[in-house]
């Protein structure tokens, strides 16, 4: 349904198989995604600390929560989330280490926005994982000057 654009139908789905097992952590983490799409941040921050508690290894969720926190302005929380999914070393790991460098860069730690930022930028060349490294690439030049 949530990729049908069918919102309230994939809510309703997300909250029934909550229901039939509330320790469903991609269920709270999907809820999560839909309900911070809506603008319902509260709610969402809710679903996914709910997906940590549930799957403490979840890392999908702690990036989710860590995005959450830093688009309040709470980055001592983020980077706390952003810090606990470096591993294991896989594809999602350079935009983890972006997602951090970008963190420490908005919390005014410029030496740690560098050394994360330059970590995620040769990940993410040696995986090819071009979109990303050009976004990397243009973050990284403005910290630089």
């Amino acid at each position: 349904m949530f990729q049908l654009r069918k919102y309230t139908e994939a809510e309703q789905a997300m909250k029934q198989a909550i229901q039939v097992n509330p320790y469903y952590a991609e269920a709270h983490d999907n809820l999560g995604y839909l309900l911070a799409m809506q603008g319902h941040f509260d709610e969402a921050l809710a679903q996914y600390r709910k997906a940590v508690e549930d799957r403490p290894d979840f890392r999908l969720a702690r990036f989710h929560l860590g995005q959450i926190f830093v688009n309040q302005g709470k980055y001592a929380d983020a980077l706390r989330e952003f810090l606990k999914i470096l591993t294991p070393d896989d594809a999602s790991t350079p935009g983890y280490l972006y997602a951090l460098g970008a963190t420490y860069a908005r919390a005014g730690d410029r030496q740690n926005a560098l050394l994360f930022i330059r970590k995620a930028h040769d990940e993410a060349a040696a995986r090819g994982q071009m979109q990303l490294l050009a976004s990397i690439k243009h973050d990284l030049a403005n910290l630089e000057q």
